[in-house]
């Protein structure tokens, strides 16, 4: 019952509520990153060398964590300079579009770490391969990149010109594969801003046989001794020949020369040895 005093009334008694929405405070660890924003030098970047934390525990409602791609620190780039500068700024909980995340809190609330400006460098790519592909099978094609870009300090930079990598094995590869190069960088270089991490491309070929005959007659005989002679009493010999499919359908009965050794023929009839030639 609710009463009133003159000359006030009630017109109407409603009911009102609230609706409270309650979720599991979670915690979960996220990437810290330092991101740089403000004009660079053209063939320079922004290179964080040392940093005290890579990741920090964000805390919160289910949902709110959920949204946390990344924690990070902002520096405006015209705080760097060619010499290493230690900095310690505000970490920020934010969404894969780089929005605050509101209603969470992180494990530690700043990063320590040192940046400074590197030159950015294209340097030759040195690798190569071991071990051998399965039986069967043929290594056909091995392809990497001539170059690739790096950044590193400029007292470095004069002195490095390619980059190495461990060799790629080979081991039991049947097809055609992509392979992540293990880069030795030199010092203190780093992949520049935009270079991918480069690959080897392996293409490999099953390895088949192919039978030809050719007329006995166009052996090519070498150094028969004066006096004697070379004859067979068949017209034609076979000669299997071994290889990728592409390689033995390209090639043609006239690129193939057969030749024997007669040096050492005699009055016997014997069976000639012959060698093969692909031009």
């Amino acid at each position: 019952e609710v009463r009133t005093q003159a000359p006030v009334s009630i017109e109407k008694i409603a009911s009102s509520q609230i609706r409270l929405d309650v979720e599991s405070i979670v915690t979960e660890s996220r990437e810290v990153k330092v991101k740089y924003n403000g004009d660079v030098k053209e063939g320079y970047q922004p290179v964080t060398v040392e940093q005290e934390i890579s990741s920090v525990e964000v805390t919160g409602a289910e949902s709110a964590v959920r949204k946390v791609t990344e924690v990070r620190a902002e520096l405006q780039t015209e705080k760097l300079s060619d010499g290493q500068t230690d900095f310690n700024l505000k970490l920020t909980a934010v969404d894969r579009k780089g929005r605050e995340v509101d209603g969470v809190w992180l494990g530690q609330e700043r990063l320590r770490f040192s940046a400074r400006m590197y030159a950015q460098k294209e340097v030759e790519l040195r690798t190569s391969y071991a071990g051998q592909v399965k039986d069967g099978f043929k290594l056909v094609e091995f392809e990497v990149p001539a170059s690739i870009r790096i950044a590193l300090p400029d007292e470095e930079a004069d002195r490095v010109f390619s980059v190495t990598t461990d060799a790629v094995d080979l081991t039991d590869i049947e097809k055609n594969t992509t392979v992540d190069l293990s880069l030795h960088l030199p010092g203190s270089a780093v992949l520049a801003e935009g270079q991918e991490a480069p690959q080897a491309v392996l293409k490999v070929a099953k390895i088949t046989q192919q039978v030809l005959k050719m007329n006995t007659s166009d052996i090519k005989v070498e150094n028969l001794p004066a006096g004697r002679e070379l004859s067979s009493d068949s017209s034609t010999v076979a000669i299997t020949l071994t290889g990728t499919a592409s390689d033995l359908s390209a090639l043609e009965k006239k690129n193939l020369k057969l030749s024997v050794n007669a040096a050492w023929v005699s009055r016997y009839t014997v069976e000639l040895p012959r060698s093969e030639e692909h031009t």
